[in-house]
């Protein structure tokens, strides 16, 4: 894996998913996901708690495939000494001929033992330099209304634009209101 930057007195290390990588990393990211899911409401990022490992798997192995076409990149953050992942975050490239400048930022997921540490705010600037580096110039970005992720990129200085309300279901069949972002890179 490709290292791009170490974080903070932690020493965690952010680094580019690599398909080789795979074997490396995977049951790390399966126990963030389900870790993520099965704590909260799970719907900000997609599935219902509890989640199961087996899906959670699949979802990451899915991805893993887009990385090698070339559709998004995957970073991860780990701690350098055992090596385990504890956080994530990825950008896909919508792959329309009107929009080769553009990446939506998805899954930025931090395990719950490892939150409010900076892990969140160094995996979205590492994705903001990965994302220039690929020659995409804008991100956009979905999460909760009200939700702690909002806050984290109001503070990083991503642009609320914003909610559609019912736009999402919780698993006792509750709506949920999104609030959308976006960030011009070139703006820095």
């Amino acid at each position: 894996m490709e290292a791009l930057k170490k974080l903070g007195t932690e020493r965690m290390e952010i680094q580019k998913f690599k398909p080789e990588d795979a074997g490396e990393v995977l049951e790390d990211l399966v126990e963030v996901l389900v870790d993520c899911v099965n704590r909260g409401s799970g719907i900000s990022i997609s599935f219902y708690p509890p989640l199961d490992p087996a899906r959670a798997r699949q979802f990451w192995l899915d991805k893993f495939e887009d990385v090698a076409r070339g559709k998004r990149i995957l970073l991860v953050a780990r701690e350098p000494q055992s090596r385990r992942v504890v956080g994530t975050v990825m950008v896909e490239f919508p792959g329309v001929d009107n929009q080769p400048h553009r990446g939506d930022v998805q899954k930025m997921l931090v395990h719950g033992d490892f939150r409010r540490r900076g892990i969140g705010s160094a995996l979205m600037k590492a994705l903001e330099t990965a994302s220039l580096e690929a020659g995409k110039t804008l991100l956009v970005l979905d999460t909760l209304l009200e939700g702690d992720a909002e806050d984290l990129y109001l503070q990083l200085g991503w642009q609320r634009v914003g909610e559609i309300p019912y736009f999402v279901r919780g698993p006792q069949g509750q709506y949920a209101t999104t609030v959308f972002f976006y960030k011009n890179l070139l703006e820095e």
